[in-house]
């Protein structure tokens, strides 16, 4: 499992904090099973894919004297699922009737409006283009300030996408029509 090639995602209650700051009341020490959850993620090298929310999973106790909550929770990928969704949400949903936090994970952003007219993002299939690697040479300033840079090579990116890929969105939805 240490040489993990196809995109793979492994979420759920792993019983374990991995951080100190990953708990509210209790002791405040991490015990083995933390570090080697760790080291299980390390060796593996997973990643974690964040949350918005909350940021505990579990609760326990009303009254401030006993009164534990820990992120026990979480979604972790290896690195080719990171690079195919890249720009996954999971959401810590609210504690409803029970001690855990339910998990919502969303691979692909909610697309809002023409999907033709989102903003600029970089794609992976420029990496496999033969003349990309030259044109980024090419396109890269120096001599200037790296926002000023930055927006000159975007401008000439996504000049560059439209004359070698095109309106992949219009190829699609013709090809589509045409089936």
């Amino acid at each position: 499992m240490r040489n993990i090639s196809e995109p793979m995602i492994i979420g759920g209650d792993f019983n374990t904090i991995l951080w100190l700051d990953e708990r509210a009341g209790g002791n405040g020490c991490l015990f083995t099973d933390s570090l080697e959850f760790g080291a299980w993620i390390d060796n593996l090298s997973l990643i974690d894919m964040g949350f918005k929310g909350s940021k505990f999973t579990w609760k326990r106790g009303c009254e401030e004297r006993n009164f534990v909550a820990k992120r026990l929770d979480r979604v972790l990928c290896c690195a080719n699922g990171r690079l195919k969704w890249q720009e996954p949400t999971c959401t810590h949903s609210p504690f409803l009737s029970s001690d855990y936090a339910p998990l919502f994970l969303q691979l692909c952003p909610v697309v809002k409006g023409d999907p033709r007219r989102r903003p600029f993002w970089f794609e992976a299939a420029w990496l496999k283009h033969e003349s990309f690697k030259d044109h980024l040479d090419a396109s890269w300033k120096n001599d200037i300030s790296t926002p000023e840079a930055l927006h000159i090579l975007w401008v000439k990116l996504k000049r560059w996408n439209a004359e070698v890929f095109g309106d992949v969105q219009r190829k699609k939805d013709k090809t589509v029509e045409e089936l």
